[in-house]
């Protein structure tokens, strides 16, 4: 073999070991490539059971919470407990009328059973809230599927009709009673905020006015005897109820009827004392209005001199009380004379030396402020005035 030949041999074959290293390269290439390709899906394969496992311990765990907010698992408890737990809270709030009754439910798949109740009764705008309130937070798997509230005619009440839908998880626990549901706090707070901002926009009605208040004026009254009055007021609205209070500082010893604003005390030393009322309605929102009282604790005026003589009130007697209009009527007989006074509370008589005013009528008796400063009560059938004066059991 001679150069050339030689040179050419070891061209070729220099050309076939390329070849042959260029195929080994991109074989061992494709392996690589291949294997990265399969571990790439592996991984990913392995990210998505990750996802799914995470995924199903999130429902798992949510779906532990549903069912400790859930109904009782067996449908029969969870109606029974659920529609206590609703008359409960309607019964709270003040509702009338009252009838909390379940209606047709339904299946919700494998998972869960739809109870669905009705409320019904009467109540104001405020009582409504107040419902609602303790409704939306709880954190009960429920909810209103319907609501209607209609004015009811010559009153501040509302026709109630409330529809409530809740939920029973087939593996929710079966307990005997919602009472510890666990409580939610509402974006607006507490349960004043929203009846504050409710009821100040009522729709139902013309804008709420206060109460006028009417008070006794001065009063005088004297140490151990006890001095009685009325507070008195009138609402504007028709409708509205009114109470009565004492604001701030009472004074020892002293009663206030809320409702009829009957006051009553007996002081213990001389003095000038002074007591505020309250009259408050209850309308949407509510309001009230203050007054003040001056009381002036002095010494009882001495007792009348005996008299010689008839006098006329010793032949007067109580012989009737009656009701007119409302407001009670006492009727006192002179005998001596054929004439029958009709009187009513505040009322001023004179009857001889008897000259007094009509302090308070009861049902069997009646007491009389005379205007010597005495109170007397006097039954009925007993006259104004004891032979030689006003006797003990008539002070």
């Amino acid at each position: 073999m001679n150069q050339r030949e030689r040179i050419l041999a070891a061209i070729v074959g220099c050309m076939l070991l390329t070849m042959f290293s260029l195929f080994v390269v991109g074989r061992i290439r494709d392996l690589f490539d291949s294997r990265h390709d399969r571990i790439s899906q592996l991984e990913s394969d392995l990210n998505q059971q990750r996802q799914t496992l995470n995924r199903g311990k999130l429902a798992s765990k949510t779906l532990q919470e549903y069912a400790s907010q859930s109904l009782p698992g067996d449908r029969t408890l969870a109606r029974s407990v659920y529609q206590e737990w609703l008359l409960e809270r309607a019964v709270k709030c003040g509702f009338s009328e009252l009838n909390v009754s379940p209606l047709p439910g339904k299946p919700n798949g494998d998972l869960c059973y739809q109870h669905t109740f009705l409320v019904s009764g009467r109540g104001d705008l405020k009582e409504l809230t107040q419902f609602l309130y303790g409704l939306h937070s709880t954190t009960l798997l429920h909810r209103i599927n319907r609501l209607t509230a209609k004015p009811i005619t010559g009153t501040n009440d509302l026709d109630l009709s409330i529809t409530m839908d809740a939920l029973s998880l087939n593996s929710a626990p079966n307990t005997q009673s919602l009472d510890k549901a666990a409580t939610t706090q509402l974006t607006h707070g507490d349960l004043e905020h929203y009846v504050d901002a409710i009821t100040r926009r009522n729709v139902y009605g013309p804008a709420n006015k206060p109460p006028e208040l009417t008070l006794a004026g001065t009063q005088t009254a004297h140490p151990g005897q006890p001095l009685r009055f009325q507070v008195r007021a009138r609402d504007p609205d028709k409708n509205d109820k009114l109470s009565y209070g004492v604001e701030g500082e009472s004074l020892a010893g002293a009663r206030l009827d809320d409702s009829s604003g009957q006051f009553e005390w007996t002081p213990e030393k001389l003095g000038e004392y002074e007591i505020a009322f309250r009259v408050t309605d209850n309308g949407l929102p509510a309001k009230s209005q203050v007054g003040k009282v001056k009381i002036n604790v002095v010494e009882p005026p001495p007792p009348p001199a005996p008299q010689i003589g008839f006098d006329p009130a010793q032949q007067s007697v109580l012989t009737g009380i009656t009701e007119i209009g409302g407001k009670r009527q006492v009727w006192i007989t002179v005998r001596t004379e054929g004439r029958v006074l009709k009187l009513f509370e505040g009322d001023e008589f004179a009857v001889g030396t008897m000259k007094g005013t009509i302090q308070r009528i009861d049902s069997a008796q009646a007491e009389i402020k005379t205007d010597a400063g005495q109170v007397l009560t006097v039954a009925l059938g007993k006259s104004l005035l004891a032979p030689g004066g006003p006797s003990a059991a008539n002070l």
